[in-house]
């Protein structure tokens, strides 16, 4: 080989060189003084119940979440102090706890953008700065890119040091403060609703149940000569409070609601007493709403006094149709009388049991009515004091017009 071919693949093999080392930058360890397998966070796992603090911090040292605990919950500072979905937050702090360093890798700065490491001073930082207070010594974990390769991974950089690592698990943390709310704010069945109320500018719309047996909510005020789209078309809006959630909160005290000012106003009526009052504002592009839980003790007491009257039916019921049992049995012969008591006995129907609506009617209406004001004080405790935006289909349901329930109006030709 002549001087010149040999200076040619020298010079190829330095390219090839160069090019496997940029490409496994992510992969190939570089010396550390820390060693594989131990915990992300020491001590963490033991400790974790001390955590008082969780702080995102993304691109240019924005704070985007932080997440306090409270006497009893966990609370989201960029919403008012609303609350946080506790097993949320419990989820992540435990992935934490539980990860481990399983390969350290580059500790050249200028090689963190690759594995979206680098200082969240920079405003094209890629990843996000945790912040955990509350622990022996505050914990600053740089959280970088996943690492779908070899087994996933989370590229990590511990308390601003020089080393990287790649660390089990998923720990890319959620850096939107509205997705750390606690979203659940009512749970009411339709089969519970008698009665929906919408009042607007221009419409009143009057949905209504007899029974709760009753398949289908009537309209009221149905214009002659029109008809509803189906039969169906009552029954969504009763369904609004059935696992209400919300998309985003806001203190009520920054934009307040009253009859004055609200665009839509709903009254949600229960069989059982239970009554909730819906009234909603915009602003720009967003509605929010107010929402105000009450008791009618009149209609608890009514639904009671029915209830106990179906109970006295269905027990009436229930003891003739033992009787009716017993007498269809037929008596044992002497001869094998004793042979036979054992099973009859066991082949006896059971008398039926007097209801406790039947047995001890006032304590029955006592623990009814009960349970329906702590459902009251519980969901006035969430509604107080705050505002919610609501998902479009949710909030149109409780915004609808009579004419938006009725088939259009056909025109002769």
């Amino acid at each position: 080989m002549n001087q010149h071919g040999l200076i040619k693949l020298l010079a190829a093999t330095a390219a090839v060189v160069g090019l496997a080392f940029w490409v496994n930058v992510g992969r190939n360890p570089e010396p550390s003084g820390d060693s594989n397998g131990g915990p992300l966070v020491p001590g963490m796992k033991a400790a974790i119940n001390d955590v008082q603090t969780l702080r995102v911090v993304g691109p240019g040292e924005k704070i985007l979440v932080t997440l306090n605990r409270a006497e009893k919950n966990w609370t989201v500072a960029e919403r008012s102090g609303y609350p946080a979905d506790i097993e949320k937050v419990r989820e992540y702090l435990l992935r934490l706890a539980d990860s481990s360093l399983l390969e350290a890798k580059t500790s050249t700065e200028s090689l963190y953008a690759k594995l979206g490491v680098e200082d969240v001073k920079a405003a094209e930082a890629k990843g996000a700065r945790v912040e955990l207070d509350g622990l022996k010594a505050p914990i600053r974990l740089v959280i970088g890119n996943y690492n779908g390769q070899a087994g996933g991974g989370t590229f990590v950089r511990r308390n601003d040091e020089a080393q990287t690592w790649l660390a089990k698990g998923t720990l890319i943390p959620e850096k939107q403060a509205v997705n750390w709310l606690q979203k659940a704010l009512a749970d009411v069945p339709s089969s519970r609703i008698k009665r929906v109320e919408i009042v607007q500018s221009g419409s009143n719309l009057v949905a209504h149940k007899q029974t709760p047996a009753d398949a289908n909510f009537q309209i009221d005020s149905v214009p002659k000569g029109r008809q509803l789209k189906s039969a169906f078309e009552g029954n969504a809006l009763a369904g609004v409070l059935s696992g209400l959630r919300f998309d985003d909160v806001r203190k009520s005290e920054d934009f307040p609601i009253d009859a004055g000012n609200a665009l839509v106003q709903a009254r949600f009526v229960a069989f059982d007493g239970l009554v909730i009052a819906a009234s909603s504002r915009s602003d720009g592009e967003k509605m929010w709403v107010q929402f105000v839980a009450s008791f009618d003790a009149a209609l608890a007491d009514a639904q009671i006094k029915l209830e106990q009257e179906q109970a006295a039916t269905d027990f009436e019921a229930a003891t003739r149709a033992h009787s009716e049992a017993l007498a269809a049995k037929a008596p044992a012969g002497e001869a094998d009388a004793d042979a036979d008591a054992d099973a009859e006995a066991e082949a006896a129907p059971e008398a039926p049991v007097k209801p406790l609506a039947l047995s001890d009617p006032e304590k029955y209406r006592s623990e009814r009515i009960q349970k329906v004001e702590q459902e009251v004080a519980g969901l006035n405790t969430r509604f107080s004091g705050w505002l919610f935006q609501l998902a479009p289909y949710t909030y149109s349901n409780m915004s609808r017009k009579l004419e938006d329930l009725l088939e259009p109006t056909r025109i002769e030709s």
